[in-house]
């Protein structure tokens, strides 16, 4: 609830919490609008329709949300909102701030034996080959996503001696 006066033009002063969720809507409306879902969304009946509709939906209450700001912050927000991205952190397990990753322990200790041996560092094996290789099933089974790019012709492990960090 807020608990300051709106000023002559009718508007409020906005708190750091509601600063950090209209931020976040923001970047979500820039997420939404996007067309790397379209193929997907269009596989169910209304999908693309629907996505299209969250994105008109969140873009018009930001708008909304935006004309109840005070003027002259809205100057000083401009430059920042748009350069906001929305950014997905998945929360580590453990208190600690390490970056962590939920995946199937059997999977990550079977990862590392295997990785520890170098399998893949001399290893040209093509995309067919890979899929029947015990290490790629199991770094495979640690992401939800498909490791091989349909323009691969190589395993995407072939001639690695380690997966690069993303920074």
């Amino acid at each position: 609830m807020m608990h300051q006066r709106p000023d002559e033009d009718g508007r409020y002063p906005l708190s750091m919490k509601e600063y950090t969720a209209l931020r976040t809507l923001f970047g979500a409306v820039n997420a939404l609008d996007s067309d790397t879902l379209k193929e997907r969304c269009k596989l169910f009946p209304g999908g693309w329709r629907d996505l299209r509709c969250a994105y008109t939906l969140c873009q018009r209450v930001m708008e909304k949300l935006l004309c109840t700001i005070p003027a002259k912050k809205l100057l000083s927000m401009r430059r920042e909102l748009t350069h906001t991205i929305c950014e997905v952190k998945i929360r580590p397990l453990s208190s600690s701030e390490s970056d962590s990753v939920m995946m199937d322990r059997k999977a990550l200790i079977d990862l590392i034996n295997r990785a520890i041996y170098m399998d893949c560092m001399l290893c040209q094996k093509t995309v067919k080959e890979c899929k029947r290789c015990p290490l790629f099933k199991t770094i495979d089974a640690c992401f939800p996503y498909d490791l091989i790019d349909p323009k691969d012709e190589l395993c995407p492990f072939a001639g690695v001696s380690r997966l690069e960090e993303e920074g």
